[in-house]
């Protein structure tokens, strides 16, 4: 007795396991972990080094809002990380490029600063 298929099952199941297929590929259009990483290292970085020059007494803190206490200015130049690793999250959705641009910009800057601030602090 030969096996009946239905054409509509089969045009179904196809359209799903395509559909499954490509899922990933979508959810996949992040920016990956590296512009993330080099905004944080940039920005811990820099953080650090500017602490270290303030003890020190070599260095004072170039930003007049965050003022001279190394604590305040700790937590705050750490708090402004949160607010850029989600503009490169929302802006990797549609603009991967610039997204990525912009967190290792970022993190390049922070190095560069970091670098500066372990030059006064010495």
């Amino acid at each position: 007795m030969p096996l009946y298929v239905d054409p509509a099952l089969i045009d179904r199941e196809a359209a799903r396991m395509t559909a499954q297929a490509s899922a990933p590929a979508e959810q996949d259009r992040g920016i990956g972990w590296g512009p993330y990483a080099a905004l944080a290292g940039g920005n811990v970085f820099d953080t650090l080094t500017t602490v270290d020059a303030l003890r020190s007494g070599r260095g004072k803190e170039g930003n007049p809002l965050l003022g001279q206490n190394p604590s305040v200015i700790a937590a705050l130049k750490l708090l402004a990380t949160v607010p850029e690793a989600l503009v490169l999250r929302w802006l990797g959705k549609d603009h991967p490029t610039v997204a990525k641009a912009l967190g290792y910009g970022i993190g390049g800057l922070g190095a560069a600063v970091g670098a500066r601030n372990l030059m006064v602090g010495r």
